[in-house]
């Protein structure tokens, strides 16, 4: 559930109820990708100490002790100054900076993800006094343009095909994927739908994307099951 927000004065109540839900799914997606990070972290540890890894859950969100974090996205501006002079230090002169803050057990750290000037996204998190908890550590969500790099494939690493869309009927599309898709633009007004179908590593995907009555352009991407696999961004392309 969302914490809807009042519109301001002279702005429709569609607008103010749009950018609520944005923040809401971007704070989901920080929580995901952060309890994700964290988690990686530690098994990648206990490997290094000669565990296993086999403790890792298939779905590490869903770990029990992970869901006890509550994680928030916050603005530059509502970070503690001593966490803020810690984290220039290494965000400073970067890219895509973001700031999150997490209260687990009583206790209140800070995150922020950066992306290099070699396109490296990195990650790190500190206390409320501005010691850091977790030296920098490549993200494991790196930016897509990544995949290849300016001087060609990385040694000892395949580079995949290009993903190839083929734009479908809503009638070839999986009931499970159009159940899916209508629940989530549910009571958005979306129309001008369109659906395109993929095929990474031999799985097959769909795009959907549509807009909404406030004439913003969508895109989510699911499994064939309905699985959401990428949850809805706005496109590049917005309507005029």
């Amino acid at each position: 559930m969302h914490k809807s927000r009042r519109p301001k004065k002279g702005e429709p109540a569609a607008v103010a109820e749009a950018d609520s839900l944005r923040r809401s799914r971007e704070t989901l997606i920080a929580q995901r990708e952060t309890i994700i990070e964290q988690i990686t972290q530690i098994h990648l540890r206990q490997v290094a100490l000669g565990g296993t890894a086999a403790g890792v859950p298939a779905n590490p969100v869903e770990d029990k002790t992970a869901g006890e974090a509550q994680i928030v996205l916050i603005a530059a501006k509502d970070v503690p100054t001593p966490v803020i002079q810690t984290l220039n230090k290494f965000t400073r002169g970067n890219s895509e900076v973001q700031y999150r803050r997490q209260t687990q057990g009583g206790k209140v750290s800070y995150l922020s993800h950066y992306v290099t000037a070699d396109n490296k996204r990195y990650w790190l998190q500190v206390d409320d006094a501005g010691k850091i908890i977790r030296d920098p550590a490549l993200s494991i969500h790196q930016p897509k343009a990544e995949a290849v790099s300016a001087g060609g494939k990385e040694p000892g690493v395949k580079t995949p095909d290009p993903v190839k869309y083929t734009k479908v009927e809503s009638k070839d599309v999986p009931n499970a994927v159009v159940m899916a898709v209508s629940k989530q633009a549910d009571k958005q007004g979306a129309h001008d739908w369109e659906f395109l179908k993929s095929v990474r590593e031999g799985k097959t995907f769909y795009s959907v994307l549509y807009t909404t009555k406030d004439n913003k352009r969508y895109e989510t991407r699911f499994d064939e099951k309905g699985g959401v696999v990428e949850p809805a961004q706005l496109t590049k392309e917005q309507p005029k």
